[in-house]
């Protein structure tokens, strides 16, 4: 009987260690995907070649996409928007998601009338570089664009998320 109780909680604590490494592997296995999206995120953004309209192309405005408001654009630069969100495969969105998307790109801006402007104030910092940092709209003339890319979704352990900070200037 003595062995029989020993042997019982033995197997116990055995099963709950497996299934507690289960659970910490999937939580590793989803942390990564959530990396791996917003590296590429965030590469996608470096790389891209336009960086006076980096801002439009990837903020939450969809009416102010460059390539259907600037036509004199260069050809490069004549694509459409991918906008302010991005699916990471492998992650389900959070309940109440919105958009039903894990990854959003967030600039420092403010909703005014409707319209996207990226501020100096919320940024905390002198964007446009011209020796102040009070400036309310530097959207078309910015130097400095600093992005927060976040990754919220529900995975095994309930409502999770992850995020990145990037400054990104003209090369």
């Amino acid at each position: 009987m003595i062995v029989m109780t020993i042997m019982l909680t033995a197997f116990m604590a055995l099963s709950q260690s497996i299934g507690m490494s289960m659970k910490l592997s999937e939580n590793n296995r989803e942390m990564a995907l959530a990396s791996d999206g917003i590296r590429g995120a965030m590469e996608r953004i470096h790389g891209d070649v336009c960086f006076a309209t980096i801002y439009y192309r990837y903020n939450g405005d969809p009416l102010d996409d460059p390539a259907l408001t600037n036509p004199g654009l260069e050809p490069e630069c004549q694509f459409p928007a991918p906008g302010n969100s991005f699916a990471v495969f492998g992650l389900q969105a959070q309940i109440g998601d919105l958009d039903g998307v894990v990854g959003e790109i967030v600039f420092p801006d403010v909703d005014v009338g409707g319209a996207l402007e990226l501020s100096e104030d919320i940024a905390g910092r002198d964007l446009n570089m011209d020796g102040d940092a009070l400036d309310a709209d530097t959207s078309g003339d910015y130097r400095l664009l600093p992005v927060v890319i976040r990754v919220r979704w529900t995975g095994t352990s309930g409502e999770r998320s992850l995020e990145a900070q990037t400054l990104i200037t003209d090369r």
